[in-house]
């Protein structure tokens, strides 16, 4: 049976189209542990409050695709594994949720528009979040505690180099989160440590607060 030009036509036409049309990008989120109970307002004014600021990172991790080192000067950004949602805002939540997480005895804000007014403000940068050329997922940049008069408490620098368990976008990822996890709870550890030591301080009547 001889079949019509036209449909020849059409069918080459939609086999063409087939090998051309890119493929849908592969999305990626972190691995963000659960948030923690969110306690009644008249109990988060009686606790230790803390905001966590926006996020920082640095220009080149401000795109949708995942960044990698590819050679100890070059940088590539994938078209086709990218961020489900902007890389600050994920850290963002991240970090919120773990900390609310990991310091169960503070009252831990998102942003300043519900917080106290002498809450404590954390603010983090990024200076790495991204895969490299060895097999290591690194997140590395730096993060400053504020107290309630905005005179800064403590501060520190961080470097996680995670290896990747396989090949692939998804294992960085994971990676990547792993790094996240034990700089956010670093942080967490330092705030513990300092609001306990406030606590010691306020019973023998000292206000560390205090210009």
């Amino acid at each position: 049976m001889k079949r019509s030009p036209i449909i020849l036509v059409a069918v080459a036409f939609i086999l063409s189209a087939c090998a051309t049309t890119p493929h849908q990008p592969w999305l990626y989120s972190l691995t963000t542990p659960p948030a923690g109970t969110t306690p009644p307002s008249e109990a988060r004014v009686a606790r230790k409050a803390l905001i966590v600021n926006q996020i920082y990172a640095a220009e080149f991790l401000q795109h949708s695709g995942i960044v990698y080192k590819t050679a100890p000067n070059r940088l590539s950004v994938a078209r086709q594994h990218r961020w489900a949602a902007p890389l600050t805002v994920q850290l963002h939540q991240y970090i919120y949720n773990r900390l609310t997480t990991q310091l169960p005895s503070i009252a831990v804000y998102p942003n300043t528009s519900s917080a106290p007014l002498k809450a404590w403000q954390l603010t983090v940068e990024f200076n790495s979040f991204h895969g490299r050329f060895d097999g290591k997922a690194v997140v590395a940049g730096s993060w400053r505690l504020r107290n309630g008069n905005g005179d800064v408490v403590a501060q520190s620098s961080f470097k996680q180099d995670t290896p990747l368990a396989e090949d692939g976008y998804e294992a960085l990822v994971a990676a990547l989160s792993k790094g996240l996890a034990r700089v956010t709870d670093s942080i967490a550890s330092t705030i513990h440590e300092l609001t306990l030591e406030q606590a010691d301080e306020t019973a023998q009547g000292v206000n560390i607060d205090a210009p």
